[in-house]
């Protein structure tokens, strides 16, 4: 989760280049994979982010897609790390200053360790792309499915005013990750390889260690992995041996929640002053009627309705921002 305010970084945040990132530092070799999903000219995949994923390799930091396996005839909902599926998803917002669109984008992993505070199986990561009136993406927004970890990244595109007071342009420190205060687009039409967004997630954590934007041609070179591009609503008819099985709970007190998703170790440690024993549990992304609880961002659980993001505008006011 995520505190009401960042206090402004002390020291610059040095944003190393998409070379320096892939070869890793010296002394520490860090194997890196590019996932990235195929050009269009639809919003949707036009600013799809792409992904550098740390030691790839390991079946749980692969980005997967989710599936139903059978187990002694019982089906249960597993994640496929072998092929790479974005599910995405346009929905528009208002606020007292204008009307926006936000391209929503959500990828799922096997599991993160045991030996981690998240520990818990069919994590996922979500990324919100908003863009203003005309098409220009104004603000980077990332977080995990559990509501985790939420983190702002505007753009060149956000007038200042409209950042929360005493926002860092130069970095901002997100539970021990430094990631940039501010990303530059470059304005529509000066360069024919358009920019995307790029994340940086790192093993086991699944946390987003670096954000940066660059021309998806860019990357030709590396040979990324194919990364498959559903609609969301997908996620609700994963296919069996049988028809169709949603990856969320649809009915009871586990409504909205990812099958399969526990997180032992923040219910253990979290749960009880947190005051919600499915605390870091994965979740669907959806109003609260169609949930057992909020997607809610902060751990302050007299200010779950301020933070759920589902209500965007009034979750970035909650935030200090300024749309």
């Amino acid at each position: 989760m995520r505190r009401k305010r960042l206090r402004p970084a002390g020291v610059v945040c040095v944003t190393a280049t998409l070379a320096v990132m892939l070869a890793g530092c010296a002394g520490t070799p860090v194997s890196t994979t590019v996932y990235r999903a195929p050009d269009g000219e639809d919003l949707i995949h036009r600013f799809a982010p792409i992904f550098v994923v740390e030691d790839a390799e390991e079946p749980h930091n692969a980005i997967g897609t989710p599936i139903v396996r059978t187990d002694n005839d019982a089906p249960y909902v597993d994640i496929d790390p072998s092929v790479a599926t974005m599910y995405a998803r346009r929905e528009s917002f208002r606020t007292k200053r204008g009307r926006y669109t936000n391209l929503i984008y959500r990828v799922h992993f096997e599991r993160t360790p045991w030996n981690r505070l998240t520990w818990g199986e069919n994590v996922g990561l979500m990324i919100f792309v908003t863009l203003n009136e005309n098409e220009n993406p104004i603000l980077i927004t990332t977080v995990h499915t559990c509501g985790c970890y939420l983190a702002f990244a505007p753009t060149n595109f956000l007038p200042a005013e409209a950042r929360p007071e005493g926002w860092d342009p130069l970095c901002q420190d997100v539970y021990g990750e430094r990631l940039p205060g501010l990303l530059v687009f470059q304005k529509e039409g000066n360069s024919p390889d358009r920019l995307r967004p790029v994340v940086f997630k790192g093993r086991d954590t699944h946390r987003v260690t670096h954000l940066t934007t660059l021309g998806a041609k860019a990357l030709d070179l590396d040979q990324p992995r194919t990364l498959h591009v559903v609609d969301v609503g997908g996620l609700d008819r994963l296919p069996t041996d049988t028809g169709k099985q949603s990856f969320f709970h649809e009915k009871g007190t586990k409504r909205g929640y990812v099958k399969g998703s526990t997180k032992p170790w923040e219910m253990l440690f979290m749960g009880w002053w947190a005051m919600d024993w499915r605390v870091g549990r994965d979740k669907r992304y959806a109003p609260p009627e169609r949930m057992a609880t909020r997607f809610y961002t902060s751990l302050k659980f007299w200010r779950r309705e301020e933070s759920d993001l589902w209500d965007f505008g009034r979750c970035l006011e909650y935030y200090g921002w300024n749309l």
